[in-house]
């Protein structure tokens, strides 16, 4: 099995897969994005990063008028995607910004910093970029949780590219800190992923994390072995998922 060592490696194999499934199954995860953005507390008229920004999907979720909001991502396919949906979009390294130090008011990173190695390095980019008093959102996966056993065990075992992340844990807090930080939010949410039907949710899975070698019906026997799986009163199919929200204020 090939293992990759980046976010911008996996991406450029399986990224623009993994945006396509997030258009396709847009309702699917609405809840998880409304969700962060409800978290994250964007300010009309505010500079805001998103980061890695995976094709820019947060965009067509963003409801708070006068935005600007910023898309990069290592993965050039990606970045393409953003160009249309985004004000402006950069392709460039996690590890170097192409941004003027204190640019901008807040920055969003959802679900995409369990593959990125060299976290303490992008925190202290970060931190360059953002405002002091700004605001760095974080919603990732926890390492103590069942999304994390089914990623780096189910799907680490049914992917040709194998799923390797290092999910959020102390050393989050610590790296956070050391690029000055200071967090002021720290909650785990739980709720569903929302599908019509088990071979939705297989097939939604599947594309999402690169799921190349296993069928629909061990994917289902998987999410419900690892997850679970609930039926919700309008006859579609709940796939139980959660991530650890987290925001942080730049220290003056």
């Amino acid at each position: 099995m090939n293992y990759h060592n980046s976010y911008a490696d996996i991406f450029q194999k399986r990224g623009i897969q993994f945006a396509e499934a997030c258009r396709m199954y847009a309702s699917s995860i609405a809840y998880e994005v409304e969700t962060f953005l409800t978290f994250a507390n964007l300010i009309e008229g505010e500079i805001v990063l998103d980061i890695p920004a995976a094709g820019g999907y947060l965009a067509r979720y963003v409801k708070v008028p006068n935005i600007s909001l910023v898309a990069l991502d290592p993965c050039p396919a990606l970045s393409q995607m953003a160009d249309c949906l985004v004000d402006q979009s950069y392709c460039a390294p996690l590890s170097n910004l192409p941004f003027q130090n204190c640019h901008f008011d807040a920055v969003l990173c959802l679900a995409g910093l369990h593959h990125e190695r060299e976290l303490e390095g992008f925190f202290k980019e970060l931190s360059r970029v953002i405002k002091p008093g700004g605001r760095l959102v974080i919603a990732e996966v926890d390492e103590s949780s069942a999304p994390a056993q089914f990623l780096n065990g189910f799907v680490n075992a049914h992917s040709s590219l194998g799923h390797q992340g290092l999910f959020f844990s102390g050393a989050y807090i610590n790296s956070l800190e050391n690029a000055g930080f200071m967090i002021n939010k720290n909650e785990y949410k739980n709720y569903n992923w929302v599908f019509k039907s088990n071979i939705e949710m297989a097939d939604a899975i599947s594309r999402m994390f690169g799921i190349d070698q296993a069928l629909p019906d061990q994917v289902i026997e998987g999410i419900k072995g690892t997850l679970g799986t609930k039926n919700l009163a309008n006859g579609f199919v709940g796939m139980l998922w959660g991530l650890r929200f987290v925001s942080c204020i730049r220290c003056l």
